[in-house]
Parts: C-alpha cells; structure tokens; sequence
C-alpha cells in the first residue's frame, strides 16, 4: 500500500489556495496542479508499505502525537524549488507553527526509521505543494506572476489550528492520485 503522513488543512484554506492556483494559471505555464481535495502539508512519505508495516505504523503515530499538543499554523509566500525561476514545483511556505510542524516531522522520522522505513535524504521543509512544472512553456511569466502576488497582500492566509496528523493512502489513477485516510491521530 503507497502511504503517507499529512496534515490536512480547512476548507477555507484549500478553497483560498485552489483560487490563488487560479490566478497562477492566468500564466498560462505548463502546471499540472494539486486537486483542492489533494491538498494538505506532507510529514513523512512512507512509500510502499505492507500491512504488517501498516499496523506498526500506527500504532507508532498513536504514541507521537501524544508528545504534540494542538498549535496554529501560518502560511506565508510562493516559492519554486529549487528557485523561482528554474522551479520544478510551485509551494507555498509556512510561518508561525513552522517550528511545531518541523519537530513533529523529524519525531515521525526517528520513530518509524526504527522499523525500517528509509529515512529522507533531504532536509524536511514545511510547505504544501500547489503544482509540480511540466514544462520550461512560460515559467517565465509564472515567476513574475508570483513575484506580484508574493507583493500584495491578495491571498492573506490567518493563521488555523493543527490538531491531529492523517494516515493517507495514496491510490495512483491515470487522472491522478486520489487520498484515502487510513487513520487520524489527534494531538495531545
């Protein structure tokens, strides 16, 4: 089973991100972007998991969050990585709450590297992933398109509460991927 580990956002917040992905589009850069039902802030991306490895998984989860209790999150501005203008992914940063998200994540590393899931070679970087770049067509006009936005205050996001972690599966279909929880963990 292809598994993660997310933080899902409000609905307000995804409907006000799946408007900024509108006015991103406006570009017209070769974007396939995140469904608004797909969005969310990925802690640990497990991979291909069995159902042993499942079972362990949570019963791992049901221990961290009791070290976590609830806390808000802010996001911030548009970014590319690996930069702006040679982007292969379109994200949005986070501000307040980055450092409980960030400790969150590494604690979910340690613990589930215990049973043998691949620690990530990248450093952890609290973001969520609006679009991932198809193509070099008019990236141009996307990173000045966000370097406008980034300037005024068009998408103000306050800040929302982060109470529980979700188990995902991620089921890949020929239209995309599609998310099924698994399990919710709620924070201390």
């Amino acid at each position: 089973m292809r598994s993660f580990i997310a933080l899902t956002l409000p609905e307000p917040i995804k409907e006000k991100i799946a408007n900024l992905q509108q006015a991103l589009s406006e570009s017209k850069a070769d974007v396939k972007w995140v469904e608004k039902s797909n969005i969310h802030l990925t802690l640990k991306f497990l991979g291909e998991i069995d159902q042993e490895t499942l079972e362990k998984v949570k019963s791992c989860l049901k221990e961290i969050v009791n070290d976590f209790r609830k806390f808000n999150l802010g996001l911030d501005k548009l970014k590319g990585f690996p930069s702006l203008e040679k982007a292969r992914v379109i994200w949005i940063g986070t501000q307040e709450g980055s450092h409980q998200v960030t400790d969150l994540a590494t604690q979910i590393e340690e613990t589930l590297q215990n049973l043998g899931i691949a620690k990530e070679q990248r450093p952890f970087r609290c973001h969520i992933t609006l679009g991932r770049i198809r193509s070099p067509k008019n990236l141009n006009k996307l990173a000045e398109r966000i370097k406008i936005l980034n300037q005024k205050p068009l998408f103000v996001f306050e800040p929302f509460q982060v109470d529980k972690i979700t188990l995902f599966e991620s089921i890949l279909l020929p239209s995309g991927p599609v998310y099924r929880t698994i399990a919710e963990y709620n924070l201390g």
